[in-house]
């Protein structure tokens, strides 16, 4: 599907293009076609389209085609104006200028990537303004070419050295696991290019092993399987991190995989510690190192499967996470059923374990023996379609058993809101209150909570539709687990694209939702098909104890609209909760059809929640931050940027 525009007979010189189209995700296919050549057509995320382009022969045609998604719509249909010299000389002085004197932090990131002094900016305008125009398209889409992306990230990795000194301590044993030694000397040259090397190699076979680890005295120990190759400086990274960060029982990094051709394919830019996504998938890989003081390894089966073992024999475990791009390998090893079968071990009775995707992901179910009472509340006003729809799908598609539904009204003057309000009386478990106040999200909500009477609350929004039968049972059985604050389900547009995989802090210097607008599927590493763990998700379909909505003071009323589920999120995981993400309860949401924009109110909320959480805004735990913060589709960060001790 595409919105296109031409225009016939166009004569030489230079020509703005302007409109706005408003869509869920970022617009990166969009072309300018010029006779048989085509350029990128760079659109901002919030939609606006403002470019020059430069026709250089007369009576040209000139056509624009852009690829939308059925939640796009044109606000202001793209025109074509042409400028005289001077209007010209403004259109590209502006924006020189705006990136030059901006003190917006996301710009200036930009005027570094740009490496432009404004003297020279100002001497080639043209040249300029095409650069800042493409870094801005770039900033938004990401790289298209890893390997060009990674050839700059390598190049920062050797500047991260230069000037900091090498780590001597703690000292780390690397065993080269030995298979059919075809690949072998590929690990071993990585091990020799490293800017500091490993204290011991040791070449070993499974048989040997628990010899090795028995007399080993290394501090930390790194398995490696032939063909696995470590970056020039991960050995360095692994010592210094553990060092800095007072030495934790396991540490892992990223890794992406080789070909034989030479390139690299498919980086593997992995969240903080998240044992809800781990149990589901094996996100982590390699390359990981472990204390060898706490090893019990006999044979090496894989690192997921150590970890488990680890996990069961340490209650404290501490599982750090280095965000840089440390290895690289050829394929995962085929451990899939000895993987689900140790899985299924470490949970023993207290959950069911199945196969998922075959090869890559399992499904946890837990096991639980009540069913508490779930109060489910939706704040509301007039939108009678909304509500309506709303609580049919609640009633006719909800297999959990007990529940109660409170409507918290807030002020409807349409005839037909109150006559469906009169039609509920003839259900008991549904009450409707009225709190006829100015807008506060917040206050509606802590006012349903004061009315509730489950152990349990669900938050709901009144443009939310039920799709699968068993949405309350899921959420409910990860709410009741003591370690987990909130429980937030999978949403979706009504054409099945994604409306909410979790919420992602720092994006744009706020926050936005995961894979927004993007196919409903497996997602960027699994993480749209399997449970995990994020630090904030969304009120329009939550579900929490009780207990824990009082212990952090309920939602904050100073966020009448936006960021206050983003705010009482925060609270809940600064206590130590952890907050759970499932694919596995799934509603439509129509996002936002009765709220009212109020732009002075959104900046003062988004000033607020920057002030309060600047800490989780410029670095979210589950959020790699080699991954772009300006879309939410997992991509690149358009500035490739070694990370090891930040």
């Amino acid at each position: 599907m595409n919105v296109e525009y031409s225009w016939e007979g166009l004569k030489k010189g230079y020509y703005l293009l302007r409109g706005k189209i408003k869509s869920d995700k970022a617009l990166c296919e969009g072309k300018i076609i010029l006779g048989d050549k085509s350029y990128i057509l760079p659109i901002a995320r919030s939609g606006t389209i403002n470019h020059i382009v430069k026709i250089n022969g007369n009576h040209s045609s000139l056509k624009v085609v852009i690829p939308i998604t059925s939640n796009t719509k044109v606000e202001k249909a793209l025109s074509i104006k042409r400028l005289s010299f001077l209007e010209v000389l403004y259109h590209l002085y502006r924006r020189i200028l705006g990136v030059f004197f901006s003190k917006d932090p996301i710009t200036k990131q930009l005027r570094d990537v740009l490496k432009l002094s404004l003297k020279r900016a100002l001497l080639s305008p043209e040249n300029a303004y095409y650069r800042i125009s493409y870094l801005r398209y770039r900033r938004v889409c990401g790289f298209r070419d890893y390997n060009a992306w990674l050839k700059q990230y390598r190049e920062g990795e050797s500047d991260y050295w230069k000037e900091r000194e090498k780590p001597r301590t703690p000292k780390l044993l690397v065993i080269v696991l030995r298979n059919d030694g075809k690949l072998l000397e590929k690990t071993l040259n990585s091990l020799r290019s490293q800017i500091y090397p490993p204290d011991r190699v040791l070449i070993s076979n499974n048989k040997e092993l628990s010899f090795v680890l028995e007399t080993a005295t290394e501090d930390y120990v790194m398995f490696l399987r032939e063909g696995e190759i470590l970056s020039p400086s991960a050995i360095c990274c692994f010592k210094a991190f553990a060092e800095k960060k007072n030495y934790p029982d396991v540490i892992y990094a990223d890794n992406d995989y080789w070909k034989d051709d030479g390139t690299f394919y498919e980086p593997c830019f992995k969240p903080d510690w998240s044992p809800d996504y781990f149990f589901e998938y094996d996100y982590i890989k390699f390359p990981v190192v472990f204390k060898r003081e706490i090893l019990q390894v006999k044979e090496f089966s894989s690192n997921y499967e150590i970890i488990l073992d680890l996990l069961k024999e340490y209650q404290s475990l501490s599982i750090a996470h280095i965000p840089a791009l440390l290895g690289s390998r050829h394929e995962d090893g085929k451990r899939y059923h000895q993987k689900l079968e140790k899985l299924r071990e470490f949970f023993s009775e207290k959950a069911e374990v199945q196969p998922a995707k075959e090869a890559y992901t399992f499904r946890v179910i837990y096991k639980r023996t009540t069913n508490p009472k779930v109060s489910i509340i939706i704040p509301t006003r007039d939108k009678p379609e909304l509500i309506k729809n709303c609580i049919n799908s609640l009633l006719e598609k909800t297999k959990y058993p007990n529940y109660e539904i409170i409507i918290v009204d807030n002020g409807s003057k349409e005839k037909e809101v109150w006559e469906f309000y009169e039609s509920l009386k003839s259900f008991s478990n549904i009450t409707v209150y009225s709190l006829d106040i100015p807008f506060n999200f917040s206050k509606l909500v802590n006012f349903g909570v004061s009315k509730a009477g489950g152990q349990m609350i669900c938050l709901l929004n009144n443009d939310t539709q039920v799709i699968n039968e068993d949405w309350l049972r899921e959420m409910v059985v990860h709410a009741i687990r003591k370690e987990v604050g909130v429980v937030e389900a999978k949403l979706l547009y009504p054409d099945h694209t994604v409306q909410h995989g979790g919420v992602i802090m720092g994006i744009w210097n706020g926050t936005d939702h995961a894979f927004k607008g993007v196919e409903d599927g497996d997602g960027y590493m699994f993480r749209l098909s399997t449970t995990q763990n994020y630090l904030v998700v969304t009120a329009a379909c939550m579900v929490f104890r009780r207990e824990i909505f009082y212990e952090v003071g309920g939602f904050d009323e100073s966020f009448e609209v936006d960021f206050n589920d983003v705010d009482f999120c925060l609270k809940v995981f600064e206590k130590g909760y952890r907050l759970v993400w499932t694919p596995y309860a799934v509603l439509y949401h129509f996002e936002s059809k009765s709220k009212k924009l109020n732009e002075e109110r959104g900046k003062r909320e988004i000033n607020l929640l920057r002030k309060r959480w600047k800490k989780y805004v410029q670095r979210d735990p589950y959020y790699n931050p080699n991954l772009t913060l300006y879309d939410t589709n997992f991509g690149l960060n358009f500035f490739p940027k070694f990370y090891c001790l930040e």
